[in-house]
Order: C-alpha cells, then sequence, then structure tokens
C-alpha cells in the first residue's frame, strides 16, 4: 500500500469510520476508495480531487500529507 493511502487507513480504522458510508457522503464512488484505501493487492493511488474530498471529511490538511515520499 502506497504511504499517503496507508496513513488515510489508518486514520478512518482508528475512527471506526464505515467507508461505504463516507464515500457515499462524499461523493466519491466506493470502489475507488476502497481499492486505494483498503485493497493492499490493488495499490491504486488516491486521486487530488478524492484526498481532499477524504481530508474535508476526516477533518484533517491534505498539506499534511505533502511531506510523504514514496
Amino acid at each position: 500500500m502506497l504511504e499517503i493511502e496507508k496513513r488515510l487507513s489508518e486514520i478512518i480504522k482508528s475512527r471506526g469510520i464505515n467507508l461505504a458510508e463516507m464515500a457515499r457522503l462524499i461523493g466519491v464512488p466506493y470502489m475507488a476508495l476502497y481499492d486505494s484505501i483498503r485493497n493492499k493487492y490493488r495499490k491504486r493511488e488516491i486521486r487530488g480531487w478524492e484526498l481532499v474530498r477524504v481530508c474535508k471529511f476526516l477533518n484533517v490538511d491534505p498539506r499534511d500529507f505533502a511531506d510523504t515520499t514514496q
């Protein structure tokens, strides 16, 4: 799993957030989020616009992920 996606997954899991419900509320397809954040075999990078919506939902600053190198 990529570093940004791994960190997002940890935040979502630690807060007990239902990924399907979050996807519905932020307008991002569930399978896109699942493949980016939960599916360790897919290794799909989260898109920029998806990251912004997820961060807004989680109330985290997307710039916190800017120092992440791959």
